[in-house]
């Protein structure tokens, strides 16, 4: 099929026009009740008819198939979120070396009691508590005078 495309050579279109972009609509709670409820009814009414033995109309052999492929398509594992997964929390960190300060220990003692606690480096808990330390301080001292 060509079109004419202004001035210059005519535009060739091979194959099915490309699909749209898929839109999302917002729609009101009731709508979308209905619309559920309305393709349950209809893919019921599609199982019945194969539990019955009778044969799809185009339509319905189309949403069949569509249906079994969308099935067909899930994934082998389970959806993993990317990168490994955090070993530790700042706040629980920050918390666990102010009871150690409360306890009497220095700073330096505290961390690396914590990082052995959790399993990490020394570094990795100086890193996360970047900017946290004067709050985990006046934490151990509120602590250490309710003790």
């Amino acid at each position: 099929m060509t079109r004419k495309r202004g001035k210059g050579k005519p535009m060739v279109i091979r194959g099915p026009p490309p699909p749209l972009p898929a839109m999302r609509r917002i729609v009101s709670d009731e709508e979308y009740r209905e619309t559920a409820a309305d393709n349950s009814e209809m893919a019921r009414k599609i199982a019945d008819k194969l539990d019955r033995g009778e044969g799809l109309e185009g339509y319905e052999a189309a949403v069949a198939a569509a249906i079994l492929r969308a099935w067909a398509n899930t994934p082998k594992k389970p959806k993993r979120k990317r990168g490994q997964q955090q070993r530790m929390d700042p706040g629980t960190a920050e918390m666990m070396i102010a009871v150690k300060l409360a306890g009497g220990a220095t700073w330096a003692q505290a961390v690396a009691t914590t990082a052995e606690n959790v399993g990490v480096t020394v570094e990795a808990v100086r890193i996360k508590m970047d900017g946290r330390k004067e709050r985990a301080k006046e934490l151990a001292a509120t602590l250490a005078a309710n003790l």
